[in-house]
């Protein structure tokens, strides 16, 4: 009887270990969809402006610039964000500050992908995504990094 109960236990710690594992491959996930985010958000303007003297390289290049593309990064950053930020709250810090700044990159993002529809002024639309895009990235390592400085509780 002592030797099911202890297996028993084992595999919950594993699979408790195991269900940890995967949340800390999304956090870093979600951490590097943000950086690329960024990335983005910093190097498509440049890229379009040195590529439009180049028509040729300049037309195969606009699909980095395609509206769908940037809801798609909305919407996987989000959903990935989300979790991870209610993981890291709900198991581990109680801290709202990463939830707080995700929230904010979330929305600076909307604004940006609404005032792009509605053809608003790039160098604004650029401000505004990068500066969301900065929030999203510092919400995903403050929540990293505090979820690292206590045990996970599930």
């Amino acid at each position: 009887m002592y030797f099911c109960l202890s297996k028993l236990m084992n595999t919950t710690q594993e699979h408790s270990h195991h269900r940890h594992d995967n949340q800390d491959k999304a956090t870093k996930l979600s951490i590097f969809l943000s950086f690329l985010c960024t990335i983005h958000c910093i190097l498509t303007p440049i890229l379009l402006i040195f590529l439009g003297m180049y028509p040729s390289i300049n037309s195969s290049f606009k699909i980095l610039n395609n509206p769908i593309l940037e809801l798609s990064i909305i919407l996987l950053s989000g959903l990935l964000g989300i979790y991870t930020m209610l993981h890291g709250y709900r198991h581990h810090h109680h801290e709202s500050r990463p939830l707080i700044l995700f929230s904010l990159g979330i929305s600076l993002f909307c604004v940006h992908f609404g005032l792009h529809l509605l053809s608003f002024s790039e160098g604004i639309n650029l401000c505004i995504s990068l500066i969301g895009s900065l929030f999203i990235l510092w919400s995903q390592v403050l929540n990293y990094r505090l979820m690292n400085r206590t045990k996970c509780i599930h």
